[in-house]
């Protein structure tokens, strides 16, 4: 009866590592093979049961699966979407919320420091410290991509540079 019991606490403990490495591989799985770790902050965003975080490439959680979503790191920051609402905000590779949960939509942070996001039906761009850089007047905006924006008002639309000036 005592051998039972000791191998009790084995047990259990090689099903909880079982279960560890079986929920490793599920989230790795859900990673593309040419998933570009250097890009991305050396993580990927994954989700399971519905709930969103980041592994490393060891498979390691390393920001929980806390979110409804939960975009890719490019340039050092991810779009993430708080649970239960349709909010965004972002967080550093640290999982560290930096920019609270108070935009309806965005894009990802650019080379050059930036991110679109709307606000009140308007889009704008903000700096990785929430500073709005571009004011929130536009219909539409999409991310820089070497220096240049194209943004919208309404059926008019024209290209951006990083400090908000229309490129001619």
């Amino acid at each position: 009866m005592k051998t039972k019991a000791a191998l009790l606490p084995l047990l259990l403990m090689f099903i909880s590592l079982s279960s560890y490495a079986q929920s490793r591989e599920l989230l790795l799985g859900n990673v593309d093979k040419d998933h570009n770790w250097e890009k991305h902050s050396g993580l990927a965003s994954v989700s399971y049961q519905g709930k969103h975080g980041f592994i490393n490439k060891a498979g390691t959680v390393v920001i929980p699966l806390q979110y409804s979503l939960a975009y890719p790191f490019l340039n050092g920051m991810a779009r993430v979407r708080e649970g239960g609402s349709y909010t965004y905000g972002y967080i550093n590779a640290k999982g560290i919320l930096v920019i609270p949960f108070m935009y309806g939509q965005g894009t990802h942070f650019s080379e050059c420091g930036l991110a679109g996001v709307r606000k009140n039906d308007k889009w704008g761009y903000i700096d990785k410290e929430n500073n709005i850089i571009v004011p929130f007047e536009y219909s539409a905006a999409m991310p820089f991509f070497e220096g240049k924006a194209e943004v919208f008002k309404g059926i008019d639309r024209w290209m951006i540079d990083c400090d908000g000036k229309k490129i001619e």
